[in-house]
C-alpha cells in the first residue's frame, strides 16, 4: 500500500453511480481480494467500520480517471474525480471488476448438487469471482505472480508502476500499458526482482500486445488460449488465471493451481490433474465460482 504522503485524498466526485446487485454479497470476501492485491503507485484500499473503500486508477477512452468504490446493502457505490463521456464504459468496467452480474441463487443451486461443495456453498452464498480491470493488467499480474506468493507478485507490480511512471507527482498513476513495458527492456525488469525467464517473457509478451500480434480484446477466448499458450513462458496456469480474471469467464477452473490441488485433495477429490479437470465439468457453467470456494478452505 502506498504510504500516507503518497495517498490521494478523497475523490471529490463528478460523477457518482449507484451500481446494484443481486443479494447476497460477500462483500468482506471481494474486500480482502482487493486489499491482498493493492499495487503501490496505482491503488489504496482503506478498511473501515462495516466496509471498505478501495481507490485506483482505471484508463477509459476518455483517458485515465480516479475511481473510488465501496460496497453497501444492495448496491456499490462509485465516484469519480472527473465528468465522463464514457460512464458506461466505467460501470461495465465496475461490474465485470467486482463481479456485480452474478445471480448467486442460480450458481449454489448448481454447485450444491455436489455434496462436496454443499457446505461451502451454504456457508459463503455470496461467494463472488473479483477480476481486474483490464485485460493487459491481467495478464501481466499473471506473469508476475507465476510461482510466488500473492504479497510477493504485489510487490513486483509496485516496483513495475514505479518504473513506468510518467509524472514525479505522488499520485496514483494508470497501470503501464503494453509499449511503456516493452520499452523498460528485459535487464531493467529483470532488476525489478523477476527471474530472467519470467523477465524475457514479460518483455516479449509486452511487445506482441503493443504492436497488435495479440489483441487481448479477441471474443474468441479458445483462440486467444491457444495463441498465448504458444509463447514461451506462458502455461496452462497463466492462461486459466488471464481467463477468470481479465475476461471475465466464470466456467474458467484453474486445476493446476497449487492450492486448488491441495485444498481438493483435503475434500477428497481427484488429485491427478485431468482427473480433476473432468470433474470440475459438474460444476459448469460456474466453476470459477467452484475454484473461490475450493480456495476458500480454512487453512489446516
Amino acid at each position: 500500500m502506498t504510504s500516507e504522503e503518497s495517498r490521494p485524498g478523497p475523490v471529490d466526485s463528478m460523477v457518482e453511480l449507484r451500481l446494484t446487485f443481486q443479494p447476497p454479497y460477500d462483500a468482506q470476501q471481494v474486500g480482502h481480494f482487493l486489499r491482498a492485491r493493492t499495487v503501490a503507485g496505482l491503488e489504496t484500499h482503506d478498511d473501515a467500520v462495516g466496509g471498505w473503500i478501495h481507490r485506483r486508477v482505471i484508463q477509459l477512452p476518455s483517458g485515465p480517471t480516479t475511481v473510488e468504490v465501496s460496497v453497501g446493502d444492495d448496491h456499490v457505490l462509485v465516484r469519480t474525480d472527473r465528468d465522463l463521456p464514457d460512464t458506461s464504459q466505467l460501470e461495465a468496467i465496475v461490474r465485470q471488476w467486482l463481479d456485480l452480474d452474478a445471480e448467486p441463487q442460480l450458481i449454489n443451486e448448481t454447485l450444491s448438487r455436489d455434496e462436496v461443495l454443499r457446505p461451502l456453498v451454504r456457508s459463503r452464498p455470496g461467494m463472488r469471482v473479483p477480476t481486474t480491470v483490464d485485460a493487459w493488467e491481467t495478464l501481466v499480474r499473471a506473469i508476475v505472480g507465476q510461482q510466488v506468493s500473492v504479497a510477493g507478485a504485489t510487490t513486483v507490480l509496485g516496483r513495475l508502476v514505479s518504473a513506468a511512471r510518467t509524472s514525479l507527482e505522488p499520485t496514483l498513476e494508470p497501470f503501464p500499458d503494453a509499449l511503456a513495458v516493452a520499452d523498460l527492456g528485459v535487464d531493467r525488469i529483470a532488476q525489478l526482482g523477476m527471474p530472467g525467464a519470467r523477465a524475457r517473457s514479460l518483455a516479449l509478451v509486452a511487445q506482441t500486445v503493443a504492436t497488435g500480434e495479440v489483441d487481448l480484446c479477441n471474443p474468441d477466448h479458445a483462440a486467444l488460449r491457444v495463441q498465448l499458450l504458444a509463447m514461451p513462458g506462458i502455461g496452462p496456469w497463466t492462461v486459466n488465471y488471464m481467463q477468470l480474471r481479465g475476461l471475465g469467464d466464470r466456467d474458467a477452473f484453474p486445476e493446476t493451481d497449487l492450492i486448488v490441488k491441495n485444498n481438493t485433495r483435503r475434500l477428497g477429490l481427484p488429485e491427478k490433474t485431468s482427473d480433476l479437470a473432468l470433474y470440475s465439468q459438474k460444476w459448469s457453467p460456474w466453476r470459477a465460482y467452484a475454484a473461490h470456494h475450493i480456495w476458500s478452505l480454512p487453512k489446516e
